[in-house]
């Protein structure tokens, strides 16, 4: 019998990946001065950034690292889904527009420097047959909707 951890490695080396990308772009918001406050979050299964402009109520943003392969015509492309659904609920693999208010796509692994797009979940895709309707679509397609202006689509939300 072979035993092998390829699938544990790989886990841990997505999972790095993920907190670096976090990491950079808490230094980005952080450095912006229209932000007021910006920090992690540590909870699991949750966003992983809450940050405020000044005079604004706090936001929370989900950090996904873009796929290394586009579409045929170039477009960056999200798996946005969770690793794991429960065992009792097969949805809850698929995130819901009211889990965060903001997604930020890192760019690095197209582009190899720290570069972030964002989006507001109200402006997602939703899954729309099955048993999982409303949920926001897992396999996503960076488009006009998404901008590289963090500013702007946080100032699009409700004070």
């Amino acid at each position: 019998m072979i035993c092998t951890t390829s699938g544990r490695i790989r886990f841990i080396k997505m999972a790095l990946r993920d907190w670096v990308a976090e990491e950079h772009l808490v230094r980005l918001l952080s450095a912006n001065p229209a932000i007021a406050r910006c920090a992690r979050l540590e909870a699991e299964g949750g966003a992983d950034v809450t940050v405020a402009l000044h005079g604004r109520r706090e936001v929370l943003i989900e950090c996904k690292n873009v796929l290394r392969g586009t579409t045929a015509d170039g477009a960056y492309r999200l798996d946005f889904q969770r690793t794991r659904a429960s065992k009792r609920d097969a949805c809850s693999r698929y995130y819901q527009p009211s889990d965060f208010q903001v997604v930020a796509a890192c760019l690095h692994p197209q582009l190899e420097h720290w570069q972030f797009r964002f989006a507001l979940t109200q402006d997602m895709d939703r899954l729309v047959d099955g048993e999982c309707v409303g949920r926001l679509r897992p396999n996503v397609r960076l488009d006009a909707r998404w901008s590289d202006d963090a500013v702007a689509i946080l100032e699009r939300l409700s004070p």
